[in-house]
């Protein structure tokens, strides 16, 4: 049985929300939406969430990249493979991976490379985010 994206961006949102960081699911910037943003009063980071199809998700990781501090591929434990860590180590990101329910843990298994985002974009997102001025 495939469990729906949304319910490892619900876990993702949770488990970051619980360690104090500040989250919007489905966050709309110009005619693109990333899965998850977040703020921890400093640093801003992207998350992209994919079930199955990694390499859209270093597509529009890769795109957070301009925007955000630190970016992310969340996928299901089971698909991570060499060839997503290989290319996410290549690209900067990082990649975490969700367990099955119930328990729904997070392992951080590839910390990302800070960002050289641009500060005109970055800007964009705590200000829409209500985050910042």
């Amino acid at each position: 049985m495939i469990v729906p994206e949304a319910f490892y961006q619900r876990a993702l949102a949770t488990h970051l929300s619980a360690s104090g960081l500040r989250v919007r699911e489905e966050f709309c910037y110009g005619r693109r939406r990333f899965d998850i943003v977040a703020f921890d009063g400093d640093s801003l980071y992207g998350f992209e969430v994919k079930c199955i199809n990694w390499q859209r998700a270093m597509q529009q990781a890769r795109y957070q990249q301009l925007c955000c501090d630190l970016v992310t591929i969340v996928v299901p434990a089971l698909r991570v493979k060499k060839s997503l860590l290989t290319a996410a180590q290549e690209a900067g990101i990082g990649v975490a991976a969700v367990g099955n329910a119930p328990e729904w843990a997070i392992d951080w298994v590839l910390e990302p490379r800070p960002c050289n985002s641009v500060p005109l974009h970055r800007k964009q997102i705590l200000m829409l985010s209500g985050w910042g001025s």
